[in-house]
């Protein structure tokens, strides 16, 4: 059980007093910050909502949970800080300031090296395995939400803005941007449809980006999104995805699409990786592999 006690909510004021802000932006949403008191960079995030009274309890159970959630691949929540007027909340983490965006434009023959690749989507998983051990659903992991040290190629997974557990309603990210490369199908055909596997689906996203260096599904639109997706991955059928004409009405207004081959997608990639990308990509969430499945696969053996 989350005990809720250990949220500490500071006031502006208090901010003042330790913080203080460096206007250069690290990326959208995201601020460069000094503590006064410990001498250390770090980073900071402000969450609006003007329109409720107060923190919204859910996001103080979420948060809550976040404080609690420690591991080596997700960036450590430090400290979360409450403004007087009770409308926003700053959010005080730990400093990276390469996203894996950034690292894989700057290092694009690092890149190319399958052992960097393999070792980075290792870590990926194995964070997102433990905050789905909380039951925890990020929905929003890409590379811009990843931060990489350099010198280590440790990679941590940030931006929990709007996590929520499993059983909370959806609470809207503000800074979220127009782009849908990274949504499981599910979601763009049913928001209510959440499961830890659309953080595996946007994994897989993650990984066939990382080989190649450009987004599999790239769109604008809800409805181009699934046209892309449908158009690699086979338009689905109530044969390989049970129910999904419940949940989807507007099927038939689809191409009619065969999966295409993923070797050929995605050169370079060995054997085993392609199965693992197919296995992350696997259009019915139900059968779509876990994140402990996926860290056992044979594509880590060696």
């Amino acid at each position: 059980m989350l005990r809720f006690h250990v949220l500490r909510l500071l006031t502006m004021a208090h901010i003042q007093l330790q913080y203080q802000l460096i206007a250069t932006g690290i990326t959208k949403g995201f601020y460069r910050g000094w503590s006064l008191v410990s001498s250390q960079t770090v980073t900071l995030k402000q969450l609006g909502f003007p329109n409720q009274i107060g923190v919204p309890g859910s996001l103080i159970k979420e948060i809550t949970a976040l404080l609690q959630i420690k591991h080596p691949n997700i960036i450590e929540l430090m400290e979360v800080v409450n403004s007087k007027e009770q409308t926003s909340l700053m959010l005080v983490y730990e400093f990276m300031d390469t996203s894996l965006t950034s690292f894989m434009r700057i290092h694009p023959k690092v890149m190319k090296n399958p052992q960097t690749i393999k070792g980075l989507l290792r870590q990926i998983l194995l964070a997102v395995y433990h905050f789905h051990s909380f039951n925890i659903v990020h929905e929003g992991i890409k590379p811009k939400n990843m931060f990489i040290d350099p010198a280590t190629n440790t990679l941590k997974i940030t931006d929990f803005i709007w996590p929520r557990s499993i059983s909370n309603s959806i609470i809207e990210d503000p800074y979220e941007e127009s782009t849908f490369y990274y949504k499981a199908p599910e979601i763009l055909v049913d928001k209510k449809q959440v499961t830890t596997a659309v953080d595996v689906w946007s994994v897989g996203c993650v990984f066939a980006e990382m080989v190649t260096g450009k987004p599999l599904f790239p769109a604008k639109t809800e409805f181009n999104q699934l046209a892309k997706i449908f158009s690699i991955m086979g338009t689905p059928s109530e044969e390989t995805w049970p129910g999904i004409s419940g949940i989807y009405p507007y099927l038939h207004v689809y191409s009619n699409c065969k999966p295409k081959d993923l070797r050929k997608l995605v050169p370079g990639l060995e054997p085993a990786g392609i199965d693992l990308l197919n296995k992350l990509l696997y259009m019915d969430p139900k059968k779509r592999i876990p994140a402990i499945k996926a860290l056992e696969h044979e594509y880590f053996q060696n």
